[in-house]
């Protein structure tokens, strides 16, 4: 069962939606018609490490192994927030730069795209080249922090929770908020760029599970070569579309896509799928985007439409499995 408010997907029977929290309604049998009247309005940072919500409601104790581990990852998470308010403070200090040491300062330049596709194909040109600044330039950080409406969102979900935004109404926030939406972002990139990895260690952590090391010498050595970025350079695009164009160009999905976007300061939104080929092999991949003026960016490497969790990683799949998603 799908959430009509936030679009995710909720095992049968559940009353309330595990990732908002909103009351869970029944809807049409079809996944896309379960979700076309309220587009994903709420992605979490750090939640979109796990893109799975299976298990999420099932009681566990977890071992001592597990809780040692779950001791790291939330030290490591810590480390993460931190280091993003922190680059965010220091961008706000000094313009559109962002310090990344004390040595290196990095200009993330202002640019404009007059369509979804031209801000997918230099995004997509940008990290494949391994050029990440070149890929934030086209995602809609900035906009997101300054214009997010706390108000219209919550009236939308009809919940409230520490995974939000803070009220971007207090200039105090803004940084905060700066730092929430470049989190959210860069880990979406990180799991894009590890999904092309045929290492099953990569797929496991992708998929949501721990992958164990024990008595493996080799694996870290192993999983550290299948993630070099390097490795997508031969990435390339085969065609980008509309996914399910009939329901998304509907009065209610176009309604729905211009209330959400007003939520974050932009006139419209949309979605966007991806076939890619690399090494022989096809991947799809999902977009969304808002656009502010006349300039549309990306909001979040997912299409709800199409089903697609928030992990952001792509999906190994056919070139018939893929046509699938534009009828």
């Amino acid at each position: 069962m799908f959430c009509t408010k936030c679009g995710t997907k909720n095992d049968n029977g559940d009353e309330f939606c595990g990732e908002c929290g909103a009351k869970l309604k029944e809807t049409k049998t079809n996944q896309v018609q379960q979700i076309y009247t309220s587009q994903q309005v709420a992605n979490e940072p750090m939640e979109s490490l796990q893109p799975s919500n299976e298990g999420r409601n099932t009681p566990n104790v977890p071992s001592k192994r597990e809780n040692k581990g779950l001791l790291i990852g939330v030290i490591a998470a810590v480390i993460v927030i931190a280091t993003g308010i922190i680059t965010m403070y220091l961008l706000l200090k000094t313009g559109t730069r962002i310090v990344t040491n004390s040595s290196s300062v990095v200009s993330i330049k202002e640019a404009s795209f007059s369509t979804p596709e031209e801000a997918i194909k230099h995004f997509i040109s940008s990290v494949s080249a391994n050029d990440l600044y070149g890929a934030l330039t086209v995602c809609a950080i900035n906009e997101n922090a300054q214009n997010y409406d706390a108000k219209a969102f919550i009236n939308r979900i009809e919940n409230i929770s520490l995974n939000m935004p803070a009220p971007s109404q207090y200039k105090f926030y803004k940084a905060i908020n700066q730092s929430y939406f470049l989190n959210q972002i860069v880990f979406q990139i990180r799991n894009f760029t590890y999904s092309f990895s045929e290492s099953d260690a990569v797929k496991s952590v992708i998929g949501g599970s721990p992958y164990s090391t024990a008595n493996d010498v080799t694996a870290a050595d192993e999983f550290v070569k299948a993630v070099d970025p390097n490795n997508i350079k031969a990435l390339t695009v085969v065609r980008i579309d509309k996914p399910y164009p009939e329901i998304l160009n509907e009065a209610q999905a176009i309604k729905n896509f211009k209330i959400q976007a007003k939520v974050y300061g932009a006139d419209d939104g949309t979605e966007r799928v991806v076939l890619y080929k690399i090494n022989g092999k096809y991947y799809k991949g999902g977009f969304t985007l808002y656009r502010y003026s006349k300039n549309w960016k990306i909001v979040y490497l997912n299409s709800v439409f199409a089903g697609m969790d928030i992990s952001g990683a792509a999906i190994e799949t056919t070139k018939e499995d893929y046509v699938n998603l534009l009828k």
